[in-house]
């Protein structure tokens, strides 16, 4: 019976965590485009566009090796959750800076995004294992694939949708 209750305490967890997976893909995904039109409508270059995406990536290329440290040494849902707040109060003041100030913040933008990332990347990955057990493994890693691509479809239809109707205040 123990066994049993565990086995659906599990089930009710990965259900979460592909939740969650979901829901962050989708806003990173979204974001990625969004910003993307936005640094271009911002600063009218492509150059300063590109060089946006690759601080952002380069950011999260760099967080991987301390994305490894803390998931070993910390509570990974709590890292999971805080980088999608912290990913989400940067963006937050982004929207309500004066317009101004926008472009000198772009950059740092792009550096806490890469690194909220991939420390939520890291993190899910470190707690998949202890999460489903080796048996569940595949089937788990299959549901949050899944929910990656859907979360992915969306987040950037959605973005080219809302940067049409809603546009961007420069």
């Amino acid at each position: 019976m123990a066994k049993e209750a565990g086995a659906g305490h599990a089930a009710r967890d990965l259900r979460l965590v592909v939740a969650a997976h979901a829901v962050s893909t989708y806003g990173s995904y979204l974001n990625l485009v969004a910003l993307g039109l936005f640094v271009l409508a911002l600063t009218g270059s492509a150059m300063r566009t590109g060089l946006f995406m690759a601080v952002r990536l380069v950011a999260g290329f760099l967080m991987g090796p301390v994305s490894g440290l803390l998931a070993g040494r910390c509570r990974r849902t709590r890292l999971m959750i805080g980088a999608d707040v912290l990913s989400a109060l940067t963006l937050t003041l982004l929207v309500v800076a004066p317009v101004g100030a926008r472009p000198a913040m772009l950059y740092a933008l792009a550096v806490v995004l890469g690194c909220g990332q991939t420390l939520w990347g890291v993190a899910l990955r470190a707690e998949l294992p202890d999460l489903v057990g080796p048996q569940r493994r595949a089937r788990a890693n299959a549901r949050l694939v899944a929910a990656r691509s859907v979360a992915m479809l969306l987040g950037f239809a959605s973005a080219g949708f809302l940067v049409a109707g809603l546009g961007y205040e420069v």
